[in-house]
């Protein structure tokens, strides 16, 4: 990941340091009708000894919807939008407010 003049994997760039001759490799396998095999292999030979691999099933399960992640600097519309649905499946409050009158002195 690239954040700035910075490259690392992890948050914003700030964790494991890498190179110029880092390659990543995602692979995507279904295993199952509901299931996915997600594995990532990180191949930096100036960093690391050898290649290593994160690896994980990702299922489906029912009623979730996948939505695209793209990274971009100050693209809030995902989480704007994940906010208002949000927003809108909490009760709302009544709120009793005493209108305040101005006091001419």
């Amino acid at each position: 990941m690239t954040a700035g003049d910075k490259t690392g994997i992890g948050r914003n760039g700030n964790d494991i340091p890498t190179s110029d001759v880092l390659r990543l490799i995602e692979r995507f396998t279904r295993v199952a009708p509901n299931t996915m095999h997600y594995e990532l292999t990180i191949d930096d030979p100036k960093i690391f000894t050898k290649p290593w691999k994160v690896a994980f099933p990702i299922t489906q399960e029912s009623g979730y919807q996948l939505f695209e992640y793209s990274c971009h600097e100050t693209n809030y519309a995902m989480f704007n939008s994940l906010s208002g649905g949000a927003r809108r499946k909490r009760p709302q409050k009544r709120r009793n407010r005493k209108k305040s009158t101005a006091v001419e002195r």
